[in-house]
């Protein structure tokens, strides 16, 4: 049942929703300024590994507890995936998009929302 057809148009709904889902992120990423080059490409994943160091940030774990506590999104600190003293994960994040796009937008909007505020500025080049 697995492999039968039933189960590949759940699939491919899946992949429609992650297709979706990703164009959001994208595009806020885009508001953001964050440039196509600063993100791993996300080809059949539901998460996005961006590179935020040309925006100022050097502190990936305060500014995920900071946008955390503040906006209520979350999202990954890149020092949770690079090797520790490389300095690379304090400069990059994880955003993950397996929910419904709606939610997406949501947590998507509040990202912008929060980075243009005073509280996101702060973690413009190094934190607060």
């Amino acid at each position: 049942a697995a492999l039968g057809a039933e189960a590949a148009e759940e699939l491919r709904g899946h992949v429609r929703k992650y297709e979706a889902n990703r164009q959001v992120v994208i595009e806020g990423l885009s508001k953001m300024g964050v440039l196509p080059h600063e993100y791993a490409p996300p080809s059949g994943a539901f998460y996005m590994y961006v590179d935020l160091s040309r925006l100022g940030v050097t502190d990936s774990l305060g500014l995920c507890d900071a946008l955390l506590d503040d906006a209520g999104v979350a999202m990954t600190p890149g020092v949770d995936f690079e090797e520790d003293g490389c300095g690379l994960g304090e400069r990059r994040v994880r955003i993950s998009f397996p929910g419904t796009t709606d939610h997406v937008r949501e947590a998507m909007r509040r990202l912008a929302e929060w980075w243009e505020s005073e509280k996101g500025m702060r973690w413009r080049g190094g934190g607060a």
